[in-house]
């Protein structure tokens, strides 16, 4: 994997907090506390159950970028 920073500076891509309505927030805070209630499991598994999908579905809806989820595990 090449991690060099002109590859990070040019393709990294961040989600930005402060562009989500105080709505959405609190969406993604609520599909994101089923996920703080257990433990993590391999990322293969991880990215199976149905409360990590829904609070991916979450997140991506909120930052309309849902076409970018595609191809997931």
């Amino acid at each position: 994997m090449d991690l060099n920073s002109t590859k990070l500076k040019e393709s990294l891509r961040m989600l930005n907090p402060d562009l989500l309505s105080e709505a959405q927030v609190s969406q993604v805070l609520s599909a994101f506390n089923p996920l703080k209630e257990r433990d993590l499991l391999p990322l293969t598994e991880e990215l199976k159950r149905p409360d990590r999908v829904h609070f991916d579905q979450v997140v991506f809806a909120a930052y309309g970028i849902e076409q970018y989820r595609t191809g997931v595990i």
